[in-house]
């Protein structure tokens, strides 16, 4: 009769070393898809600053056709917003 430590196929590794592989391809897949959440999670916050200056821009712009402000208001305040990064 054959027990089952005497199985060859984990022969001298014990019975966990079958699923090693398994602990590592989970265990790479797990990093890949945490560094892949990090990388979409950091380029969402960058486009939402880019659009929030693109918007102040806009805004700067219809004030400046509704007259609200001066050519030199606009020039001043266009150029802190760009400055600021």
């Amino acid at each position: 009769m054959m027990h089952w430590w005497w199985d060859k196929s984990w022969a001298a590794w014990g019975p966990g070393f079958k699923y090693m592989g398994v602990a590592m391809l989970v265990s790479g897949l797990f990093w890949i898809l945490l560094l892949v959440v990090l990388v979409l999670l950091v380029r969402k916050l960058y486009q939402g600053q880019r659009d929030g200056k693109k918007q102040a821009l806009t805004i700067l712009q219809e004030r400046l056709t509704r007259g609200e402000i001066t050519p030199e208001e606009y020039l001043e305040r266009k150029k802190v917003l760009e400055e600021e990064k």
